[in-house]
């Protein structure tokens, strides 16, 4: 039995002689040679792109500098005239210091009558030429010429020409009864024109007079308005171009 063991390990040992053992060394391939990139021609439609880009940057670029070299016009000025905030400008100012006031009127109106003695003090303005006589006129009356008594004298009670006041206001600043009448005053000769009168309380009774309408207009407001009281001693009337001038 011991020979048979051995016998058959002596052909395995044989057998595993006759067997090829293979290199431990690996087997090297040949390098593999990348073929060279052919060179095209370029693109016809990136060209005709960048051709274009080109032009358009010069033109772009001629734009700008001819832009730059135009002039600009300068805007054309607009002449507007500008209303004067004075609606007396241009007017004249009549001052009478031996009344005691100045007043000022448009330049067509003149002074016709001036009067200053024991029967009359006042003065008178024309220039109306669609109705014959004054435009208007600035009469005073002491306090003694109205009544006896001139510390009995009650302002609200005053009439004028027989004229009841219709309302009252004020003239420079003073208490001023407003007095209209559509036929004017009326005596044995006849009625004289439609009037408004404001008399106007001072030391004496001022009366400002519009003929010819028992309304003031615009123009004759303005004129009411630039009624002023003066310090007495100015010698001389005088009729001068108004200061807003």
């Amino acid at each position: 039995m011991d020979e048979q063991q051995v016998t058959g390990q002596e052909i395995n040992q044989s057998a595993q002689s006759n067997i090829p053992v293979s290199s431990a060394e690996p087997i090297s391939q040949p390098p593999i040679e990348t073929p060279p990139q052919s060179r095209g021609k370029p693109n016809k439609l990136v060209l005709a792109v960048i051709v274009l880009l080109l032009l358009a940057g010069a033109a772009f670029g001629g734009y700008m500098m001819g832009k730059q070299n135009t002039p600009t016009p300068s805007p054309t000025p607009v002449v507007t005239s500008t209303p004067s905030s004075e609606p007396t400008s241009g007017w004249e100012t009549y001052t009478n210091g031996e009344l005691g006031f100045s007043i000022k009127h448009p330049r067509e109106q003149y002074l016709i009558e001036e009067f200053n003695d024991e029967d009359n003090r006042l003065v008178v303005f024309s220039g109306d030429t669609e109705n014959e006589g004054p435009i208007f006129e600035v009469r005073t009356k002491s306090l003694s010429d109205v009544i006896s008594n001139p510390q009995m004298f009650e302002f609200n009670q005053y009439y004028y020409l027989d004229t009841q006041k219709t309302e009252t206001t004020e003239v420079d600043g003073r208490q001023t009864n407003v007095y209209k009448s559509k036929t004017g005053y009326c005596d044995a000769t006849g009625c004289s024109r439609p009037y408004v009168s404001y008399a106007v309380l001072n030391d004496d009774i001022y009366h400002i007079t519009f003929f010819g309408d028992d309304e003031v207009s615009q123009e004759e407001n303005q004129i009411l308005s630039s009624f002023e009281f003066i310090e007495d001693g100015t010698p001389t009337p005088t009729s001068s171009p108004s200061a807003s001038q």
